[in-house]
């Protein structure tokens, strides 16, 4: 609605690794730092939320995917696992935020893109020296 956006539908659901219910953080401040990742409840708004996995979510879509961005704030790892049918089959290009306050998830994200057959332009850089909001782009192998 914001943009007059005619070929983008928005979608009031959560992705991740299962089906089911889950809490998200909403900071009505920047909205942009709401995660299903704990977050200090001071700042954040909590509410319950749909979570399904890509590999779900996708079985309704004929076309082929070919481009996936994923920015959730340490989430991405679960993501990653709740897609792999939907990457095994589409090999899409993957656009993903890793660094910044999410090490931890990050290197696992890099961990499954690899069991995936995926490169990662950020395989040989140093995730702790990375500031938050940078994202890699990860490819599948040739």
């Amino acid at each position: 609605k914001i943009n007059n956006l005619k070929n983008v539908e928005i979608i009031n659901l959560a992705l991740g690794e299962q089906e089911g219910a889950t809490s998200l953080y909403f900071n009505p401040k920047q909205s942009g730092l709401s995660s299903i990742v704990t977050q200090d409840k001071n700042d954040f708004i909590v509410e319950e939320i749909k979570i399904t996995t890509l590999d779900k979510f996708s079985n309704n879509i004929s076309e082929r995917i070919s481009f996936i961005k994923i920015d959730t704030e340490g989430y991405e790892p679960q993501v990653l696992r709740g897609a792999k049918e939907t990457i095994k089959k589409h090999k899409p290009t993957i656009y993903l935020e890793l660094g910044g306050d999410h090490f931890e998830s990050s290197i696992e994200s890099l961990k499954i893109l690899k069991e995936f057959g995926y490169q990662c332009e950020a395989e040989n850089i140093d995730l702790k020296t990375i500031p938050a909001g940078v994202n890699f782009i990860a490819t599948p192998k040739l």
